[in-house]
């Protein structure tokens, strides 16, 4: 997979994410309109500006995905682990 650009919405920024998951999200049986992306900040309080940070991107082996859930008042919490393998083992 790749961190492939960044980018803000309301209260967060976040990384694209590029690679290999259609079958990932296939297996979680998400549809409809998808985007992958990262987390990488949220805003303390509503309202709050995130700065824009330009990135080109960075390659790197996933060994483990994680689904997480956000949780604006306690922060977040796993819901699911998955440990990725390579053909290699």
């Amino acid at each position: 997979m790749a961190l492939t650009s960044s980018g803000t919405f309301p209260g967060v920024l976040w990384m694209g994410v590029r690679g290999p998951l259609r079958p990932l999200a296939e297996a979680t049986g998400a549809t409809g309109d998808w985007r992958p992306h990262l987390t990488v900040a949220r805003a303390r309080r509503r309202g709050d500006r995130l700065p824009h940070v330009d990135f080109d991107g960075r390659e790197w082996t996933v060994t483990e995905v994680a689904l997480v859930r956000s949780c604006p008042s306690t922060g977040y919490e796993v819901l699911d682990r998955v440990p990725l393998t390579t053909p290699n083992g």
